[in-house]
């Protein structure tokens, strides 16, 4: 029975929209943003980053080593 009841879980359809103050407020204005990300996520972290000081330059965007990748290596 409680194998069930996860999977009822699993089918979740509705919808839980941000407040309006909190949508804001956000950084992110526009999907095509989660477009670019998508379409090139190495690219659009790389862009992301340099918006951030670094008080050493990361080298790599991405490196994926197991059990995962980590991403920003050897930034600081």
């Amino acid at each position: 029975m409680a194998d069930k009841a996860i999977e009822v879980l699993l089918d979740e359809k509705r919808n839980f929209p941000p407040p309006k103050q909190f949508k804001k407020a956000g950084n992110v204005k526009s999907a095509s943003v989660f477009a670019s990300a998508s379409k090139n996520p190495q690219a659009f972290w790389a862009k992301a980053a340099k918006e951030l000081e670094w008080f050493k330059p990361w080298k790599k965007v991405l490196e994926w080593k197991s059990p995962g990748p980590s991403g920003l290596s050897v930034g600081s």
